[in-house]
């Protein structure tokens, strides 16, 4: 492949992600030949075109940061603590459920980390644990 064809994609592809203010994108633009040269300004424009109208019609989605964290409660305390959990917007990733207590596995939002403690230690009566796991990214 020359060095003019090896920009035809990739540049006007990340050029449409940057001028669209993306982050943490992919986009995959698939041609199929039909016979038309298009020469390498027409690819360009084909490669950044389709880029760009894709970029402007996708659904943006930002980016939260999660801490996983280990939730471990009275069963009795638990039936309490779920619909508060889930109205927060925290994922419960797993859970198992012993015959006297429940132990989940959170995706807690940084910014609601400090929340979650205040409402395990108020919803039972400071008995519930609540831990962050290893391998969390900062």
């Amino acid at each position: 492949m020359t060095t003019a064809r090896s920009s035809s994609a990739g540049k006007p592809i990340l050029a449409a992600i940057d001028g669209q203010g993306f982050n943490r994108a992919v986009v995959v633009v698939t041609r199929w030949f039909g016979g038309i040269k298009l020469g390498v300004g027409g690819l360009i424009r084909a490669y950044g075109g389709t880029a760009t109208q894709c970029l402007q019609q996708a659904a943006r989605q930002p980016i939260v940061h999660a801490t996983r964290m280990a939730l471990h409660c009275d069963f009795a305390q638990w039936s309490l603590l779920e619909g508060r959990i889930r109205d927060r917007g925290i994922a419960i990733e797993n859970t198992i459920y012993g015959a006297l207590a429940v132990d989940a596995i959170l995706a807690v939002p940084s910014d609601q980390e400090s929340d979650l403690a205040r409402l395990v230690a108020d919803a039972t009566q400071g008995r519930g644990r609540l831990a962050v796991l290893p391998g969390n990214c900062p």
